[in-house]
């Protein structure tokens, strides 16, 4: 594919990286050779066609600093869907986390607040994420400034209303999208999820960034799947670097992290402002 041309407007210059439902390639825009990231589907699973279409959907109604920003969207002439995205020069909070082990309450409260920043755009246009994990926020470096967070990769995400997530929804009898370690209990159960499984799954995200532990762990995804719906969250304690973590920000990840969604925080922006509050009171 590279250096092929999509639609006549777009030149791939090099594969950036793939996944199962397609290739993502550096491209250049031949009227103004400005850099941009093209995500093309490569399967042709009719699920995956679905998924595809549902992040074409979802990520064109967005528009925030926080959230990957997508120009273009469409199909080649030999049917293959294609997505024209923002460039996003930086590394995943996965590969983050891999590479430099637990991270600072400083630097982690910075990333926590901008993804509930950008999770907070998606609900106020009634979309829930579904699959917020640290290999879908991306971390870019910024001159003098901590870095900025980019939330990526809608192709789970759903409206939040039921009616309409069942009508987009596809339709496979007992089937469970989602990473297991990320998925709310209700999620896990295949039942209709709000923005408050996002907030589950950010609390997720919190627990495995400052610890590097997955506050729920099972020996197998359906195991990991059964344990969230029925045991509780890795204690803190357990963690050698949970002395560094105050106290007041442990209460606030294991609120996040309560089975029932009513027992959480309701909304990104309750969390975002006890986030801003622990920070005032740790400067």
């Amino acid at each position: 594919m590279l250096n092929s041309l999509i639609s006549e407007r777009y030149k791939l210059i090099e594969e950036l990286g793939r996944g199962h439902l397609g290739v993502v390639y550096k491209a250049i825009k031949l009227d103004d050779e400005k850099p941009f990231a093209i995500k093309i589907l490569s399967s042709q699973d009719e699920r995956d066609v679905q998924r595809f279409q549902r992040e074409m959907r979802a990520a064109s109604k967005l528009s925030h600093p926080n959230v990957v920003q997508v120009y273009d969207l469409g199909s080649t002439t030999g049917g293959e869907h294609y997505l024209v995205m923002e460039l996003v020069d930086g590394d995943t909070l996965r590969k983050t986390i891999r590479s430099e082990g637990n991270l600072s309450v400083t630097r982690s409260i910075n990333i926590f607040r901008q993804a509930c920043d950008a999770l907070e755009h998606l609900h106020n246009q009634g979309i829930v994420h579904r699959d917020l994990k640290p290999a879908n926020i991306m971390l870019v470096p910024q001159d003098k400034k901590p870095e900025m967070v980019k939330l990526v990769d809608f192709g789970l995400a759903l409206p939040a209303d039921p009616e309409k997530a069942k009508a987009e929804k596809v339709t496979l009898e007992g089937y469970v999208t989602g990473t297991p370690a990320y998925m709310s209990p209700e999620q896990c159960m295949a039942a209709h999820v709000d923005s408050r499984s996002d907030i589950y799954s950010l609390g997720c995200v919190m627990f495995r960034a400052l610890t590097g532990l997955a506050p729920i762990a099972g020996a197998t995804p359906r195991d990991t799947m059964t344990k969230q719906v029925k045991t509780a969250p890795t204690p803190f304690a357990r963690a050698a670097s949970a002395t560094n973590i105050p106290q007041e920000l442990q209460l606030i990840i294991m609120r996040c992290l309560e089975k029932k969604p009513e027992d959480r925080y309701q909304t990104v922006t309750d969390l975002r402002g006890d986030l801003k509050l622990f920070e005032i009171i740790s400067e």
